[in-house]
Order: structure tokens, then sequence, then C-alpha cells
């Protein structure tokens, strides 16, 4: 919104700007009582010459504004532009809140109206045409349109800050809800990952115990067979015994019992099959033995592996 409206049911500017001077009235007490009048002029001139230097370099529009009232604080215009001042700050204040965005256009129009009205209901009225006081009325009529100007600029400048700001805080609640969404997806992420993890934990788990059971077996396999093999070198031992027995009645019925050669042979027979037999049973147990040992080694190697992919999943989980 770039002008200023009046406010409904108040006088316009070309009907409350009349001074009306009575007969009774001396010229000096009108000189004193008037805010416009020489002495005023003179105090109020310099203002108005610096606080156009203000607008020009654009300061900040309340500092420039508490500069152009000067140091009368007791003129009509004095009080009319710090009482806008106030409704400046208000709305300043009203702008750095984001809750109250939405009503951005009817605020202005209503500030507008305020400053405004107020400023037009505070100037004094001007002369009538042919009085000595027509040239004041005009330097006056001067002063109050320049600090119209001076709050038409401030209100520009509140209005390109609130623009400013509202774009400023549209550009961080984007960022807000970009910054979250990125949080959600890093927590799926993590979420999906830490499932696997628990996944592959489970799993392994279930090898480790699965190649403990078999490690047992084997173990219990390889104990066995120890203990037949034992078994079978004192089967060994008994034999090599009985053959020796055997050679020995061999050898006494060569020399003097030619009669029971047939029968000694017929022993040694049978012992040489018992020792065959004997024999094979104990190549078989060997080569038991020899398989089981093989069995046992690969499940070291399975268990070394093992304990290579627990080190690495530990150096993952670590880095």
């Amino acid at each position: 919104m770039s002008g200023y409206t009046c406010r409904p049911g108040a006088p316009p500017l070309s009907r409350v700007r009349s001074l009306v001077v009575t007969d009774n009235d001396k010229p000096e007490d009108l000189e004193e009582a008037n805010p416009f009048s020489f002495k005023e002029f003179l105090k109020t001139k310099n203002l108005s010459l610096s606080k156009d230097d203000t607008s020009n370099t654009r300061i900040y529009p309340k500092e420039a504004s508490r500069r152009s009232l000067g140091s009368d604080p007791g003129s009509p215009t004095a009080q009319a532009v710090g009482f806008s001042l106030d409704y400046q700050q208000l709305f300043l204040e009203d702008l750095t809140g984001a809750g109250d965005l939405l009503d951005e256009d009817e605020d202005e129009e209503d500030l507008s109206a305020v400053l405004l009205s107020d400023t037009d209901s505070r100037v004094p009225p001007a002369s009538p045409s042919g009085s000595p006081g027509l040239d004041f009325e005009a330097r006056g009529e001067s002063l109050g349109d320049r600090q119209l100007r001076m709050l038409q600029i401030s209100y520009e400048a509140l209005k390109d800050e609130h623009s400013k700001l509202r774009r400023k805080l549209n550009e961080v609640q984007s960022f807000s809800e970009t910054q979250t969404e990125m949080v959600r997806t890093l927590e799926r992420k993590l979420e999906a990952k830490v499932i696997k993890e628990e996944s592959n934990h489970q799993h392994l788990e279930s090898v480790v115990q699965q190649v403990e059971q078999n490690l047992e077996l084997m173990t219990k396999r390889a104990v066995k067979a120890e203990n037949h093999v034992t078994k079978l070198k004192q089967e060994v031992s008994l034999l090599q015994a009985q053959v020796s027995n055997f050679k020995r009645e061999n050898e006494a019925l060569r020399s003097g019992q030619g009669t029971s050669l047939t029968v000694v042979k017929q022993n040694t027979d049978v012992a040489l099959q018992n020792v065959l037999m004997v024999m094979n049973i104990t190549h078989t147990s060997i080569k038991q033995l020899v398989s089981g040992e093989e069995k046992l080694n690969l499940v070291a190697e399975i268990l070394k592996s093992i304990d290579r992919i627990s080190e690495i999943k530990d150096e993952e989980a670590d880095s």
C-alpha cells in the first residue's frame, strides 16, 4: 500500500488547516501562541534541512524521525510525529513476529489511517487570506508535508524490511523442512542398517552354534575311534603272542613230532586266517581314524574362518 487513506469521519486537510485570528488577540500573544510564528519558524528551519539530509541518506526510519522532530517537543507537529513514531514502533515489533504475517494488508491499512488522521487532527488551523500569518501557514504546511513525507519514507522502509523478514522466514522454514526430511531419511537408513546388522549377527550366531555342535560330535567320534584303536592294538598283541606260540609248536613238531604235523599245519592255517582277519579290521579302523582326522582339520579351518569374519565385522563396526 503506497498511499495514505483518510480515517472515516475525519475532516479533510483543507478544512482542518485554518487559523482564525480575532480582533481581541494581540500580535505579540498570537506570535507566542502560534506554533508557526516567526520564532518557531527559525527554530524548525534547521530541523527541516537536517530532515531532508536524513531522508536522502536512507538512515533507519525511527532514528530519522526522531532527528527531524528536533528540540521542540511541545509543538503540535512534534507531538503528532512522536505519537506516530509510537505506532511505528508497535508496528515494527508486530512485524518481527511470525504469527501476524497473514494479516499484513489489514495492519498496513490501519496504521496508515491512524498516522494520517492523527497528524491531520493535531495540525493547527491556518490563518485566513490576507492575514499576517499567511506565510507562516504556508511554511507550517510545508513542514507538515515534509514530516508526512518522512513518515511515508519510514513506512516504506518498514514495509521493505517486513518483506525481507518474510522472505527470510520462508527461506528458514524451507531449510528447516529440508533438514527435517534429511534427518528422517537418515533415521530410516539407520534403522534399516541396524535391522540388517541384527539379522547378520543372528545368522552368524546360528552358524557358530552349528559348528560347535559339529565339533562336539567329531570330538566324540574321535574319542570313540581312539578307544577302538587301543582295543585293536591289544588284540594284535594277543595275536602276535599266539603266532609266536604257534611258531614254537611248529618247530617242536618239525624236530620230533612228525605224526602231528598235519594237525599243527591246520592250527597254523587257522591262526593265519585269524591274523589276516585282525589285520583287515585294524586297517579299516586306521582308515576311519585318518578320515576322522581330516574332518577335524576341516572343522578347525571353518572355525578359523569364522574368527576372521568376526574380526572383520568388529573392525567395520569400529570404523
